[in-house]
């Protein structure tokens, strides 16, 4: 008998039971998502609740729970919510290798405009063996949205930390909130205790006669009423604002927010504000304005605890002990006297152990003298903070600004210390920065001229490519362009022709392509410029952002292709000329042809009038009229009407006739009929497209007949040769299977053939499209039945279907194609013991059809081409296909308005998802 002892063991067990347990506990109650995967065996160790709800399978929640699914199992469910699928699993290659140590912390983008932070790093036990890989994910979104705010709260935090006068801190705070948009004008209450009136002590904004009638509220007005609930208030100024309702519509104020000044849950004043631009604050505002009212009543507070402090030494006792801050009173030589509760329990000390102790002890040592220079700079008022930490007692630092004043304490010189912990702002002003340099980096290394424009057409910002273009208008760089509009640098003409295509995007929400040009050196440098509409989260426009390339070159290789395209072809030119409105004079008879009429009927009729298609806009004339009154020639293509009002394209050349002193006394206007140019050009643009795309496939065409054809051919010839040769020697069996190699060649062939002429009926638009009523269900059952037939092939499929019956309208000649190709790929490029699944799903409006393979995956510089006709990705070649397989699929697909997409990892697999729309659906039973 053998007796062991596991007395270890099982203390071990219970350990790992009891880790287990609280590891639960712990994520479950976070907001993170957590995610625990074995990459050797591909099995999900451990997840928590809202990992699923990130990636929006809380549907799989309890298979994953039951050990049903693995890893590779819920990629397709993943899919449909990433914003960029091939960059996601490119990021994720070097993550599956479990000798590969390497720890990441990345951001990924999703379709919704979510942004997740993830986390991950391999998990390996105290003898360094490798036990998974961890995942964490964390929405940061909202954070996101809230940086923009980040940077006026830290900045108005360090201004008021560093002013003891309520005015300058009340006249602080209303200017870094009018800082923030859509806020106008602002006012500051603070309630008298002594009559509970609440009085109007600082204002920005507002009209005179507005500010006469809202100076003061009594202890029972509506506005007390609201503040006493301590609850903020925000919305349309006529619901909010009655008392004075008349003069703040004629102040124009659109919206109003109220938002109590608290101190320790007792209300003290309020922070009133008002918009003349947005009948309502965003949302994501409110809390930033809540947490500055927050901020200005600790302000407030402290400033009124300062002079307490000075003029009653019991008052300022008690305020001592409640103020969050590090508070100490040293004597004269820095020793420390009295600290209050925060210092004790923030450093580790108790009260005995700190007092006589110098304060420069609770600095670190290396800085302890640099601590001691800055205090004595502060004393003698050369500086206002030190910003050297403090450090505990068990060897930790904590990010401080400490400000030190004179004054008394029972008749003696002592020196008052408080330290504000700024942990939070430094992380915030840290990821601000870094946030704001990727910022900056992503807008100066733009390829072309980048602008930003408010709604009101101000530069918000504006890259240094700029600068040279900005030179032609004597201004010496972008930041001299801040705060102007175009009307302030452009000449009015070009201004207001900016202005219409900024109004133009705004009022589509659609990017705008534009051309403009510049004289410099009295030569024209043409731009085509992109504007784009800026959209909040809520989708309102709030700016116009925009960058410009220089075309110069594109269209002087216009002109001479213009140019040389006239030299080839032979038209008459339709001349006449008029007066200076317009009046025609004379005209040929080239003209009347060009334009319909007899000549008796063109003579006296002003040109416009005549033969204007309407086709052209206003400004369209307006600016041909500036040029030509100029002095100027003009040219240009248009459409023009004649006299059957048939329309027409034209290429117009005016030039003015100057009289000796330079009047113009007329115009002569030579027309050129260019309808068989434009038709030629369609032609010609079209011709070469085809015949590039026809060329291409014939290349590929070749490729694959060479291979594909040779070896059915050559086992034909072989098969041909050996039944001549010896039949007389052969059984009736060994013809039979002879003669049925060579028919399994021929219908070989034949396939391919089919394939081929599928495909041409495709480049052509031909493909037919016949839908009926089918149960794909059992389409898809049957389908795998017939691979079934194959002993080899037999169990390698599995199906899996969140419906028992799933009617569709589809043409089932099409979807057999679809799953017949997906399956024999997935088994054909699947090398040993291929492993095919195949799963049938809903997910919101669509309907999933989910291929997956553990097979040999497709490289990622053929990813690309791999729906092309003939195109065999590079570690395929030496597979029997012909590259027409997948590009049917894609064409069956689209023609159910459906799309398919796929991810692949080389060496792991590939899943293809067919998604077809769940309007087709006609019947389904789950």
């Amino acid at each position: 008998m053998i007796i062991r002892d596991i007395t270890e063991r099982k203390i071990t067990e219970k350990a790992l039971s009891w880790n287990e347990s609280l590891l639960k506990k712990v994520t479950e109650s976070s907001p993170l998502g957590f995610l625990v995967v074995d990459n050797r065996t591909d099995e999900i160790l451990y997840f928590n609740h809202n990992f699923c709800k990130i990636w929006g399978i809380p549907h799989l929640e309890e298979r994953m729970r039951n050990k049903e699914l693995k890893n590779n199992d819920i990629i397709p469910d993943c899919l449909p919510v990433l914003k960029d699928v091939p960059a996601f699993a490119e990021s994720c290659k070097p993550l599956q290798d479990v000798d590969n140590r390497i720890t990441i912390e990345d951001e990924i983008p999703f379709i919704d405009g979510r942004i997740i932070r993830r986390f991950s790093a391999q998990i390996r036990d105290i003898e360094d063996h490798y036990n998974g890989r961890l995942y964490i994910f964390e929405d940061i979104s909202f954070r996101k949205i809230s940086e923009e705010i980040v940077v006026i709260q830290r900045d108005l935090a360090t201004g008021l930390s560093a002013t003891s006068d309520l005015n300058e801190a009340l006249k602080l705070t209303l200017t870094s909130l009018l800082k923030i948009k859509n806020v106008d004008g602002g006012g500051i209450y603070l309630m008298n205790s002594e009559n509970g009136e609440l009085e109007l002590k600082a204002h920005q904004g507002f009209s005179d006669q507005f500010i006469q009638t809202v100076l003061c509220y009594g202890p029972d007005s509506t506005q007390i009423k609201l503040l006493k609930e301590g609850i903020p208030v925000y919305g349309p100024s006529n619901q909010v604002i009655t008392s004075s309702a008349r003069e703040a519509e004629l102040d124009r104020i659109l919206s109003v927010a109220i938002i109590p000044i608290q101190h320790e849950g007792i209300v003290i004043g309020s922070i009133n504000l008002s918009s003349k631009t947005s009948i309502e604050f965003y949302v994501n505002t409110h809390l930033s304005l809540e947490a500055v009212a927050l901020q200005l009543g600790g302000t407030i507070s402290r400033i009124f605890t300062e002079k307490a402090l000075l003029s009653n030494q019991r008052n300022f006792k008690i305020l001592f002990d409640t103020i969050d801050d590090f508070m100490f009173i040293l004597d004269i030589n820095g020793n420390i006297m009295i600290v209050n509760s925060v210092v004790e329990s923030r450093l580790g000390y108790t009260g005995e152990e700190l007092k006589g102790m110098n304060v420069l002890s609770v600095h670190p040592p290396e800085r302890r003298e640099e601590a001691g220079f800055i205090v004595g700079e502060m004393i003698a008022g050369r500086t206002l903070f030190c910003p050297i930490p403090l450090f505990t007692k068990y060897g930790t630092y904590i990010p401080v600004e400490t400000r030190v004043v004179l004054g008394k304490w029972d008749n003696k010189d002592v020196l008052f210390g408080i330290s504000r912990d700024i942990t939070d702002r430094q992380k915030a002003q840290y990821e601000l920065e870094l946030r704001e340099s990727y910022l900056s980096a992503v807008i100066n290394n733009h390829p072309g001229m980048f602008w930003l424009k408010d709604l009101q057409g101000r530069f918000l910002i504006v890259n240094s490519r700029n600068d040279q273009f900005l030179k032609s208008y004597l201004l010496p760089n972008r930041l001299s362009v801040i705060g102007l509009t175009d009307f302030d640098i452009f000449s009015k003409v070009d201004s207001e022709r900016y202005r219409l295509q900024d109004k133009e995007v705004v009022k589509s929400l659609e990017p705008g392509v534009f051309e403009v040009y510049e004289f410099r050196d009295n030569r024209p440098i043409w731009y085509e410029t992109f504007k784009f509409p800026v959209l909040d989260r809520r989708g309102a426009v709030i700016g116009i952002s925009g960058y410009a390339i220089e075309i110069t070159q594109r269209k002087q290789i216009e002109v001479a292709l213009k140019m040389q395209s006239a030299a080839f072809e032979s038209f008459a030119l339709a001349i006449i000329i008029t007066d200076i409105k317009g009046n025609i004079q004379w005209a040929n008879s080239a003209y009347a042809e060009l334009t319909g009429y007899e000549l008796s009927e063109i003579v006296g009729k002003n040109n416009g009038k005549l033969v204007n298609s309407g086709m052209q806009s206003t400004e369209f004339y307006k600016n041909l009229w500036e040029t030509i009154l100029g002095g100027n020639v003009w040219s240009g293509e248009l459409i023009n009407k004649r006299k059957d009002n048939s329309l027409y394209p034209e290429e117009l050349t005016i030039t003015p006739i100057l009289q000796p002193n330079r009047d113009i006394s007329g115009f002569i206007a030579i027309k050129i009929d260019i309808t068989k140019r434009k038709q030629l050009e369609e032609s010609l643009i079209a011709a070469i497209s085809k015949e590039k795309e026809l060329n291409d496939l014939k290349s590929r065409f070749v490729s694959m007949a060479s291979h594909e054809f040779r070896t059915p051919l050559a086992s034909i010839l072989i098969t041909d040769e050996s039944l001549i040769s010896y039949w007389q020697r052969m059984t009736d069996e060994q013809i039979i299977s002879k003669l049925q190699n060579i028919k399994d060649q021929v219908l070989h062939l034949t396939n391919i053939v089919n394939d081929v002429m599928q495909v041409s009926k495709i480049q052509e638009g031909q493909a037919t499209f016949s839908p009926q009523n089918v149960d794909l269900v059992a389409l898809c059952l049957a389908t795998i039945q017939n691979f079934n037939l194959d002993v080899n092939l037999r169990n390698k499929i599995e199906f899996e279907s969140n419906f028992e019956t799933l009617n569709m309208h589809l043409d089932i000649r099409l979807i057999r194609q679809v799953l017949n190709n997906l399956i024999s790929n997935s088994l054909k490029y699947s090398i040993g013991n291929p492993v095919v699944k195949i799963r049938l799903y809903q997910q919101e409006n669509n309907i999933f059809l989910a291929v997956q393979d553990n097979g040999i995956g497709i490289p990622e510089a053929d990813q690309k081409y791999l729906f092309q006709p003939f195109y065999r990705a590079g570690n395929a070649k030496q597979i029997q296909g012909t590259g027409l397989g997948l590009n049917i699929v894609k064409d069956a697909v689209r023609l159910h308005d459906g799309i398919i997409n796929f991810v692949s990892l080389p060496g792991k697999g590939t899943t293809f998802v067919v998604q077809l729309p769940l309007r087709l659906t006609l019947l389904s039973k789950v």
